[in-house]
C-alpha cells in the first residue's frame, strides 16, 4: 500500500538534489529587474526544439566532426552568433520570456543569459549530435564489414572528420 513520503531526500537510495539538478538543470537569475529561471528543455519540447532548429544542430555537428582542436568556447561563441534568430527564440523559450524582451537586453545581461542557457542546455544538444555521430559511425562500421564480404550496391556514407580511429570519445544517451 503506498504511502507519503514527506522529503525525496529523505529515502535511501534516492538521488541527492545536486544529483536531481544534474538530471533536470535548472538555474535561476536575475537579468534587468527581472527574475528568471533557465531550463533544460523537456521531452516533447525537446523534439518541437530538434525540428525547428535542424540547421543549428546541422552546424554544431560540423563543428565537433571537423576534428582537430576547433571545438572551442569561441568557436561555441561564433556558432551561436551565426544562428543568433534561432538562438534567440531558443533562449527565450527556456528563460520562458518573449524572444522581444531578450532583444533588449544589455550586451552584458545578454551574454549572461546566453552563458546561462547554453550552461543549462548543452547537454541537451550535445546529446543529439553525439548520437548521430554514433550513428555516422555504425554506418561506417556496416559499410566496411559489407565491403569486406563483398562488393555492395550500398550507397556511400560521409562522415567528415570522422572515422572510428579519430572518433570522439561517444557518451552514453541519457
Amino acid at each position: 500500500m503506498a504511502h507519503q513520503i514527506d522529503s525525496p531526500a529523505a529515502m535511501p537510495g534516492q538521488p541527492a538534489e545536486d544529483e536531481l539538478q544534474a538530471l533536470h538543470p535548472e538555474q535561476k537569475i536575475t537579468l534587468a529587474g527581472r527574475q528568471l529561471t533557465m531550463r533544460e528543455y523537456g521531452f516533447v519540447e525537446g523534439l518541437r526544439v530538434r525540428a525547428q532548429q535542424r540547421p543549428f544542430l546541422d552546424a554544431l555537428h560540423a563543428l565537433l566532426t571537423r576534428g582537430g582542436s576547433e571545438f572551442t568556447y569561441e568557436a561555441i561563441q561564433d556558432l551561436l552568433a551565426e544562428h543568433h534568430e534561432a538562438v534567440r527564440v531558443m533562449v527565450a523559450q527556456a528563460a520562458g520570456v518573449e524572444p522581444e524582451w531578450v532583444d533588449g537586453l544589455s550586451d552584458t545581461d545578454g551574454s549572461d543569459l546566453l552563458l546561462l542557457w547554453w550552461a543549462v542546455n548543452s547537454g541537451f544538444f550535445l546529446r543529439r549530435v553525439f548520437n548521430r555521430i554514433h550513428q555516422d559511425l555504425m554506418r561506417i562500421k556496416l559499410l566496411r564489414q559489407t565491403n569486406q564480404d563483398g562488393p555492395t550496391s550500398s550507397p556511400s556514407l560521409s562522415a567528415p572528420g570522422i572515422t572510428e580511429e579519430t572518433s570522439p570519445t561517444i557518451p552514453s544517451a541519457s
